[in-house]
């Protein structure tokens, strides 16, 4: 039911006051109800205008919605279809105000407020964005945008982002980079010494000119070491044994040298031994052929 204000006495009523009740008849022609109070059976889409607070209603099915805020910002219920275009300005030209603030006061955690966009009709032609609620003042809510039956790539409130896919960008800053799948980059030249992300084909080849053509048995650190003997000081190890070889030019010995070969011809080294049982047969045989002589 409308209340209609009706100017009946112009000498007791200010210009001011005309144009304000002319206003409220206007708004309640715009209602299908208007008055101090809200229908008592209303229907999702109802809307009434309140000639008490001077605003605009609608109702979603549950609530009272305001259509203007505080701010005189439109604010719209229930589900609206716009045919033709949709022309958003910005109300305020001489500054960077937001033209259209979309919220909802009731959102509970996995819940958010998302535009789809796309053509009518086709399925694989639609992108939704917008905003994901995970908890009142928290760094992890996040902007969503995605397309039809693809993953979400999402901006957190702390910076933070998430690319569920490939992404091509030629340059990416980030503090932090965590890749959970292949990353794909190019492979540095073999003399690359920056920071460039080494590739698995950069690393192989450097470990292949690092192997060079060394046999199978010594292409590893662990076969190297046990051809070393495993001696962390073979260097100190070799030095020292040298060191105690008799030099080809001549040098002094305080020990005993042992020789147990027997030679072959007198060109070859003898011991003592060799010596001893030489000089004892040599005696023997004279003394058989004196004894043989009387």
């Amino acid at each position: 039911m409308q209340s209609n204000k009706q100017i009946t006495d112009t000498s007791k009523t200010t210009v001011k006051q005309a144009i304000l009740d002319n206003q409220d008849n206007v708004n309640a022609l715009r209602s299908s109800n208007s008055g101090t109070s809200f229908p008592s059976d209303p229907i999702a889409g109802m809307r009434c205008y309140r000639t008490d607070t001077k605003k605009m209603y609608m109702y979603d099915g549950s609530n009272w919605v305001e259509e203007v805020d505080a701010n005189n910002n439109q604010q719209i219920g229930g589900t609206k279809t716009f045919t033709g275009m949709l022309d958003i300005k910005n109300y305020s030209p001489d500054t960077y105000t937001t033209p259209m603030a979309v919220q909802c006061p009731k959102l509970s955690a996995g819940q958010g407020i998302y535009i789809n966009l796309g053509k009518e009709g086709s399925q694989y032609n639609r992108y939704s964005f917008g905003f994901h609620f995970v908890g009142d003042h928290s760094t992890s809510n996040y902007f969503s945008f995605s397309s039809y039956s693809g993953p979400s790539y999402n901006f957190d409130c702390a910076g933070n982002a998430n690319f569920p896919r490939s992404l091509t960008a030629p340059i990416v800053n980030a503090a932090t980079l965590n890749v959970s799948g292949a990353a794909t980059v190019p492979t540095p030249n073999a003399d690359n010494n920056s920071k460039t992300v080494a590739t698995t084909a950069f690393v192989k080849t450097a470990i292949a000119n690092l192997v060079g053509s060394a046999p199978s048995t010594l292409d590893t650190l662990q076969e190297l070491s046990a051809a070393l003997g495993n001696d962390a000081n073979f260097s100190g190890t070799v030095a020292k044994q040298i060191g105690e070889k008799v030099s080809k030019s001549g040098s002094t010995i305080t020990g005993p040298i042992l020789y147990g070969k027997t030679p072959n011809d007198g060109a070859e080294l003898v011991n003592k031994e060799y010596v001893d049982t030489a000089i004892t047969n040599a005696i023997s045989a004279i003394t058989d052929g004196d004894s043989k002589s009387y």
